[in-house]
């Protein structure tokens, strides 16, 4: 009796799927961050403000700017950004630091950003990369990149609002391969499971949780925002090359990631991988 009862729970959590609600957040005020003399910081500005507003968006944005001033500490870099109640933040790579080409990362002040305040940060190249012109050309498309996007409304909130009526909105969902097979060669030591049909259940299974995501959040779409193109990619890889292949098939594509993990104070892990690898893109960092 209880392997029925089993069985029955199994098909009935297998039907299951989390539902999508289409909620954008709203976007009034933003804030541009540079630590710009006058002449670049004006630049910067100009030019982000363009480059946000070439998204369509559904209100006038108010904007402020906070320039050229390194702050002393944490704590007062934190509170003056919270004195501009901004519902978002536009700044660039390697803000305020001494190297401004130091690549492998975003910086101190921007991971400051990220994880101290719950406001989505644009991260642009720096102004003197030569990827910069490129990566704030025009919004168009969004790759929403994620290990786990199951049921993170959030995200695709903001990523909607980050797409231009010509542009696609790109969900890709890639499960890690390499844990994977880390599991499956754990469990193929353990007697009584059959590891054949226990890689086809689970690797089915945990792709179908991104596809019913992906397709649910596509029809709620197509139903509030005809104009935008979707398309949905849900597999097994390694991340960071997936999305090399996505980025050159999208145009000047912003990436979208959640940068945020409740469990820790670090950057979370998929996020700061992606900052480090690919240092000429504009990302959206929720």
């Amino acid at each position: 009796m209880p392997d029925r009862i089993d069985e029955f729970e199994s098909v009935f959590r297998s039907a299951d799927r989390t539902a999508y609600q289409f909620l954008p957040p709203p976007v009034r005020r933003a804030l541009v961050l540079s630590d710009r003399p006058v002449d670049g910081a004006q630049a910067y500005e100009a030019r982000v403000r363009a480059y946000v507003e070439s998204g369509d968006p559904d209100t006038s944005l108010e904007w402020d700017s906070w320039h050229g001033e390194a702050p002393d500490t944490r704590q007062g870099f934190v509170d003056r950004l919270s004195s501009y109640d901004a519902d978002l933040v536009v700044t660039h790579r390697n803000l305020h630091d001494s190297i401004s080409d130091a690549h492998f990362g975003l910086g101190v002040y921007v991971h400051v950003l990220t994880q101290s305040t719950r406001v989505p940060v644009l991260v642009t190249p720096s102004p003197d990369a030569p990827g910069f012109d490129r990566a704030t050309r025009e919004l168009e498309d969004a790759v929403l990149f994620s290990d786990h996007i199951d049921g993170d409304d959030r995200l695709v909130n903001w990523a909607v609002n980050f797409v231009s009526n010509s542009g696609a909105l790109v969900f890709a969902n890639v499960e890690p391969l390499a844990v994977f097979e880390r599991y499956m060669h754990a469990i193929s030591r353990i007697p009584g499971i059959e590891t054949e049909m226990a890689d086809t259940h689970i690797r089915a299974e945990l792709l179908k949780e991104a596809e019913d995501y992906i397709a649910a959040c596509r029809q709620r779409l197509a139903d509030v925002r005809p104009e935008l193109t979707t398309t949905g990619v849900a597999r097994m890889g390694e991340p960071l090359e997936v999305l090399r292949e996505l980025l050159p098939a999208h145009n000047h594509a912003l990436v979208v990631m959640e940068s945020e993990d409740d469990r820790q104070i670090a950057m979370r892990g998929l996020a700061a991988a992606a900052a480090v690898e690919f240092a000429d893109i504009s990302m959206l960092l929720i």
